[in-house]
């Protein structure tokens, strides 16, 4: 990413323009430096961020995964950004951070909203212990024996299409966590959710280097070429369709080849 910092401005693109200054990108690369949960959401934009610079173009793909990790980063971690820019040794450190922080709400859908907390408690599956916490319109897990192990999280967007991300750690793989929070989703959301969103992808914080969906999807389709017989080989889409959520064809479903991720919308 340092090699691509300096290149990054301006990039203009076919639907509008990521605007953001070297000096705001030398300074996520260096608070994202650390193995903590902020750092991480910081170096997963940054990678969306550096594949545009070293290409100097967007692709559809790309730009909703940019609006993601945006997202994410302002919803977890907005608060920490402005504690930043309150001890920043300088003005020129503090207007960094600020710009950084523009940046993320302008790739955003809509500015950060904190959801309500509806219901928070602590259950067990296969003998773990987690707290789920239910809000308006998202759900978050915490492994409570697990420290270090990343929130599993669940939301639902403005259109009520329901979008995960699971990173289950290593020690709990098998024991059906992505399927079990799946089904914990559709009941607190019951007839609100109109259809779901996946994106697979390779990334080092994925347990194997990439999503289950990633591998599921390219097993199929490296054997068929067909991309909606391979999205309906998936564990994602075989619980999706138990709900009545089933209506894909190839126009759902975006590759970007160069990255080889997938992005996906079903339907009801």
């Amino acid at each position: 990413m340092g090699q691509a910092a300096g290149a990054m401005g301006t990039f203009r693109l076919a639907a509008g323009a990521i605007e953001i200054s070297s000096g705001a990108v030398s300074a996520m690369v260096k608070l994202s430096g650390t193995k903590n949960e902020f750092a991480l959401a910081l170096q997963k934009h940054l990678l969306y961020l550096e594949l545009v610079a070293l290409s100097g173009e967007i692709s559809i793909a790309i730009r909703n995964r940019l609006k993601s990790s945006a997202r994410e980063v302002l919803e977890k971690h907005l608060d920490e950004l402005e504690e930043l820019k309150s001890a920043a040794k300088n003005a020129d450190e503090a207007k960094e951070i600020d710009e950084i922080i523009e940046h993320l709400k302008s790739l955003s859908d809509d500015l950060y909203i904190p959801n309500k907390l509806i219901k928070q408690e602590i259950r067990f599956h296969k003998d773990v212990k987690y707290e789920i916490s239910i809000y308006t319109k998202k759900i978050e897990w915490r492994f409570l024996d697990l420290e270090r192990a990343k929130n599993q999280r669940m939301e639902l967007d403005d259109y009520f299409f329901i979008s995960f991300d699971f990173r289950i750690p290593d020690e709990l793989l098998g024991k059906g966590f992505g399927k079990h929070f799946l089904e914990e989703s559709f009941s607190a959301f019951k007839n609100q959710i109109k259809g779901a969103k996946a994106s697979w992808t390779e990334f080092s914080i994925y347990p194997g280097g990439s999503s289950l969906g990633y591998k599921q999807f390219w097993k199929i389709y490296d054997q068929t070429g067909d991309p909606v017989k391979a999205v309906k080989e998936t564990d994602f889409f075989k619980i999706v369709d138990k709900k009545g959520i089933n209506k894909l064809n190839k126009n759902s479903i975006s590759i970007d080849h160069e990255t080889n991720s997938i992005d996906v919308i079903i339907s009801k």
